[in-house]
């Protein structure tokens, strides 16, 4: 007997789906909108950061573990320089871990 899992990302949210004989699940988990503007935070060259992609960190924008359960994992990334960065808010970007203003269309 085989059993068939597929991901397929949708947006930053997921679409899990568990293939059985002649049996599907589906569940779709959504990121929450903490806030929808950009944070504003200093990066660290070389620092490794994990970005909160399900938006129930207590810790925004960066990930406590609190999207256990929820099918989607922080985005990790490594900060290429020092900045004041906008770090999205809104969970909408289409630059991760940045703000490109996605949230003006929300």
């Amino acid at each position: 007997m085989c059993r068939k899992v597929e991901l397929a990302k949708q947006g930053l949210g997921f679409l899990v789906a568990n293939g059985g004989i002649g049996k599907e699940d589906a569940q779709m988990a959504e990121p929450e909108r903490p806030q929808l503007s950009p944070y504003q935070v200093e990066l660290e060259a070389g620092k490794r950061y994990a970005w909160c992609r399900c938006g129930r960190s207590k810790k925004q924008p960066f990930c406590d573990g609190s999207h256990a359960g929820t099918g989607i994992e922080p985005l990790m990334f490594t900060a290429e320089r020092n900045e004041l960065a906008l770090v999205c808010g809104c969970k909408d970007t289409g630059d991760p871990p940045y703000c490109d203003g996605s949230h003006m269309l929300l």
